[in-house]
């Protein structure tokens, strides 16, 4: 039986890429496109997510893993397919964050950590960016379940179809920066 093949594309930050051309230099392999299919094929240490149609709750796990190992273990995933684009997942350090329970966010728009303290101005800059399909990195004022306020920087990437063509998924981390 022949062997399927399928092209695939992968959204990658500069330091996944940095990441990839070491692991390409180190092991010699000719190209980066060569390294990237090898690295899909072995899933070496589950590090680099396959975006198919959708990532399954496996990859969330591993992409939970792998920002964490960052130092980035606060992190959600929004689904732009569905109207307001509700939270699909959130990590366990995004729930430590703001106190909240799985079932309390899984289904909402991250409007509800909004308040009073929270700048418009950046919330603006969020919605238009994500309307455009495009990277964004604001810091905001957020509040916790029992309505303390405290800053984070959140970036926004999306995560692109297939084709390239339209975001199937927003991915946004928070960076805490204190409590206010």
């Amino acid at each position: 039986m022949p062997k399927r093949t399928e092209k695939i594309q992968v959204s990658l930050s500069p330091e996944e890429i940095e990441q990839i051309e070491a692991w390409q230099f180190k092991h010699r392999v000719p190209s980066r496109a060569a390294a990237i299919r090898e690295l899909i094929g072995r899933s070496i240490d589950s590090e680099l997510p396959v975006v198919e149609d959708r990532l399954h709750s496996r990859d969330f796990g591993i992409l939970e893993t792998k920002l964490a190992r960052e130092g980035k273990p606060s992190f959600t995933v929004a689904d732009p397919t569905i109207d307001d684009m509700p939270l699909i997942y959130a990590s366990t350090g995004f729930y430590e964050l703001t106190e909240y329970e799985p079932e309390e966010v899984i289904g909402k728009n991250c409007r509800f950590l909004q308040g009073r303290k929270t700048e418009k101005e950046n919330t603006a800059l969020i919605r238009r960016a994500l309307e455009k399909g495009e990277l964004v990195a604001v810091d905001l004022v957020n509040y916790r379940k029992n309505k303390s306020a405290y800053r984070v920087r959140v970036k926004i990437e999306p995560v692109f179809d297939l084709a390239g063509e339209k975001p199937i998924l927003f991915i946004g981390t928070q960076t805490f920066l204190g409590n206010l």
